[in-house]
């Protein structure tokens, strides 16, 4: 079985926002693992992977973390959560450990830990089969023509999702991350309020410029190139959802991406928070904007040009009169 959708990005477009709210499409049902990475890893497992299972595995009470045969064996005896063991994994997005959720992990474990075959990604998706399924993978916006089109060989006639969003306020939010993420590094537990001088503290003496000059910034933050290469191979398969259009017509974004797949709109659950709503994010002054703005050079003007008026764009409701 084949995954019925790829979101290919953008990162920090929101498609964590855009996981949540499809969960709550009664006719879907995605992996407990949003981002999947088998299109960009190249020849070695993702590490984030590997990191999530041994995760999973310490949550479930397993041993032998380190023991790459033990743990596949260990996953392969996961039937359902013995009583001492928790029914859900209490992650950021909770985890049931429901029957497809335990088919899907122990199929990860072989996934992760084995070859990370095609044949092992394609299976990821089988405990979904019920349901429309697919894999969320920001990254995937990175991919050049000529990886889209083995992408496409592998799912012929696959359904793409590309979110974008205005660049200078996508960059930032990438900027406000990546500094979050240092924190964490450096103290091992989210920052708040009162460490806003230090994360203000990273983006000292031009070092703004520097983080841009990296490869994972130049990677993701030019959008228009994404849209050229994968609408190149894929056509009429790819639709694009604009951010603004999600944050402020998010019902309506929904009934869009069902149309799409041709799936149900039926939900009965309500729409999800935006769990990221309370990260600590840091203003951006005259001169952060201005070496962004500088960053992106034509981009700004060729995003407008491709995405305000898109035709895949939701329209706003028209205004009423008292």
């Amino acid at each position: 079985m084949k995954p019925d959708f790829l979101c290919i990005g953008a990162q920090k477009a929101g498609t964590g926002f855009l996981y949540d709210c499809l969960q709550t499409v009664d006719a879907f049902r995605l992996p407990p693992r949003k981002e999947l990475h088998h299109f960009d890893r190249g020849d070695q497992p993702f590490y984030g992977n590997v990191l999530f299972l041994r995760r999973v595995a310490r949550t479930l009470g397993f041993d032998r973390l380190d023991d790459d045969a033990a743990l596949r064996r260990q996953f392969r005896r996961l039937w359902r959560p013995w009583p001492w063991q928790p029914q859900q994994l209490p992650f950021d997005r909770p985890i049931a450990l429901d029957w497809p959720n335990i088919r899907f992990l122990r199929r990860y474990a072989d996934y992760v830990l084995g070859e990370a075959s095609d044949e092992q990604y394609l299976g990821l998706f089988q405990p979904y089969a019920r349901w429309v399924t697919g894999d969320m993978t920001p990254a995937y916006s990175v991919l050049d023509e000529d990886q889209v089109r083995a992408v496409d060989r592998l799912l012929p006639g696959g359904r793409y999702i590309l979110s974008v969003r205005e660049p200078v306020g996508r960059l930032w939010s990438q900027v406000n991350m990546n500094q979050r993420n240092r924190f964490r590094k450096l103290h091992e537990r989210v920052p708040d309020e009162d460490d806003r001088e230090e994360l203000e503290s990273y983006l000292d003496d031009g070092r703004l410029e520097e983080m841009l000059a990296g490869e994972a910034f130049v990677g993701r933050s030019f959008l228009t190139r994404t849209w050229r290469t994968w609408e190149a191979v894929v056509g009429k398969r790819l639709l694009v959802v604009h951010f603004d259009d999600l944050v402020r017509r998010t019902e309506a974004v929904l009934d869009r991406i069902c149309a799409f797949l041709d799936a149900d709109p039926a939900r009965s659950q309500p729409l999800p928070q935006n769990r990221k709503a309370g990260a600590v994010k840091l203003a951006m002054s005259p001169a952060h904007r201005a070496a962004l703005e500088a960053f992106l050079g034509p981009e700004i003007e060729a995003f407008h040009a491709a995405f305000e008026d898109h035709p895949d764009r939701v329209a706003a409701p028209p205004a009423t009169r008292d």
